[in-house]
């Protein structure tokens, strides 16, 4: 009986551990220069969340952008094709994953998080529009 115990409380935990694993399989946080491979070879939709004064200022050249901040962010997402890739951008890269988090919930399939955001690309020195 003891063991029987023991033996379910072990299968509980694995269960548990197993579940709270947080990695996706739908976001991949991706480099500068693996974006850039990525615009090339497979035409993603590059998806700009900063907001408009940002992306004025300077952006990803055919960047749509989508500020997270306005009310209908979630909305605006829905109307994207989220079968084909999608690269997301913000400044740093905190928008981002959070805008990730969000097409991935909505069902979007292949997301790729900018790491270190537009700063990033910048520092890099890749064109921009």
């Amino acid at each position: 009986m003891k063991r029987n115990i023991l033996q379910s409380l072990a299968l509980m935990v694995m269960v548990v551990a197993c579940s709270n694993k947080t990695e996706s399989l739908s976001i991949k946080d991706i480099k500068v220069e693996e974006a850039k491979i990525l615009i090339v070879k497979k035409n993603p939709i590059i998806l700009d969340v900063r907001t408009p004064e940002e992306y004025d200022a300077n952006h990803i050249n055919y960047a749509i952008n989508i500020d997270y901040y306005n009310p209908n962010f979630e909305d605006s997402l829905k109307k994207l094709d989220l079968q084909k890739p999608i690269l997301v951008y913000c400044k740093v890269g905190g928008r981002s994953s959070k805008a990730s988090k969000i097409l991935e919930n909505l069902g979007a399939k292949l997301i790729y998080n900018l790491e270190g955001g537009f700063d990033s690309w910048l520092e890099s020195g890749m064109e921009e529009d």
